[in-house]
């Protein structure tokens, strides 16, 4: 086993990569389906949420010494702050951002092309580095992972 996650594609890039497969079907298919004030109103519910989400977490791995980076190897555990609630929050945050932007965007293809993004970071990213994590951290990881779900909440006993 590696000292590295392994993770061969940066998740802002799957993200972003659903994105533009929705404005491309968008293209071929236009479709409006989000306008008016309930359009800004839903986007910035899922979108200023989001955005406070990945300052909290990337604050918090940076006041843990540990790589945000998710093919560098983790140097410390994170289990407090938002890692208290998901393990991922920063994918979680990806989720509602491009959602957001989808629905900002009015672009419909483009949300429905999140759960593909989710289904590639779920299978491609987080797989492996929940590999890595076990294999540097052990008991204590798989321990939190008993406690925490991979998306969001926590488990009861």
């Amino acid at each position: 086993m590696s000292d590295k996650p392994n993770v061969k594609l940066p998740p802002p890039i799957i993200y972003a990569g659903a994105f533009l497969i929705g404005l491309g079907i968008d293209r071929l298919i236009p479709w409006s389906a989000f306008d008016g004030p309930t359009r800004w109103m839903l986007a910035g519910a899922l979108a200023l949420p989001a955005v406070g989400l990945a300052l909290w977490a990337l604050l918090t791995f940076r006041r843990a010494d540990t790589a945000i980076e998710p093919w560098e190897p983790a140097r410390n555990l994170v289990t407090h702050g938002p890692y208290a609630y998901t393990r991922n929050p920063m994918y979680v945050s990806l989720t509602l951002m491009t959602a957001g932007a989808a629905i900002a965007a009015d672009l419909p293809w483009a949300l429905i092309m999140v759960p593909l993004a989710v289904l590639v970071t779920d299978r491609y990213v987080i797989v492996r580095e929940e590999r890595h994590l076990t294999h540097m951290f052990g008991r204590p990881y798989t321990d939190y992972c008993r406690h925490t779900r991979r998306w969001w909440g926590r488990k009861t006993a």
